[in-house]
């Protein structure tokens, strides 16, 4: 059994390539009501949490068998994993926090590597508590001869706490820590060439031990 969380990418081997993804970030809203006018009422309350699905290309049977093998584990009590936005193919980059507005979100990065350009659409990510913070870019910057940036900003914004001066952080195509949605995995259907339509569904998770 893996130590877990995995590297889905790892883990699933070579035949893991993506046909279709969805990769999104839950709205964090309810609808309470909706008024004799149309207006829809909503409230807040619950986390926002990355979720999406992903599509394998059409494996040969051998190779599906193994597929199916793996993902059963992943389907486990206990088990978690790294997935990205598969779209992304800017690698990463390292770096650390310099300052943090709490009122604002705005904020530095240092360490970084003097020219490299921060995009919004760009991912962060960093480790606190045993918890992976998962964030996206919505104001970008260039990294300055001193290797700093800013002024940054991300979506959903910092929970309290998680990031701290200092604190390393990875940016570019950075991964979420997640688990897979239960009864949302379908193993495909299969013709005598190929197995096709390898489907699951996962969200983010926050806890330590998931």
């Amino acid at each position: 059994m893996p130590t877990f969380p995995v590297d889905l990418k790892t883990y699933l081997g070579g035949c893991a390539r993506m046909e279709q993804q969805t990769f999104d970030l839950g709205e964090g809203l309810q609808v309470q009501n909706q008024t004799a006018g149309g207006q829809v009422i909503r409230s807040g309350g619950s986390a926002r949490l990355w979720h999406g699905s992903l599509t394998l290309v059409a494996l040969q049977h051998d190779k599906a068998r193994e597929m199916h093998a793996r993902l059963h584990v992943l389907r486990a009590a206990g088990a978690s994993f790294y997935i990205g936005d598969m779209t992304h193919l800017g690698g990463t980059k390292t770096g650390q926090f310099m300052s943090i507005d709490a009122a604002t979100g705005v904020f530095r990065l240092k360490g970084m590597t003097a020219g490299h350009i921060i995009k919004a659409g760009d991912y962060l990510a960093f480790d606190y508590s045993g918890r992976r913070a998962f964030h996206q870019f919505t104001v970008g910057g260039t990294v300055g001869a001193t290797g700093e940036v800013g002024a940054l900003e991300v979506v959903p914004p910092f929970r309290a706490g998680s990031a701290v001066v200092d604190r390393a952080v990875t940016v570019g195509a950075a991964k979420c820590r997640a688990v897979m949605v239960p009864g949302a995995t379908r193993v495909g259907s299969s013709n005598r060439v190929a197995t096709m339509g390898l489907t699951f569904d996962w969200t983010q998770t926050l806890r330590e031990n998931p």
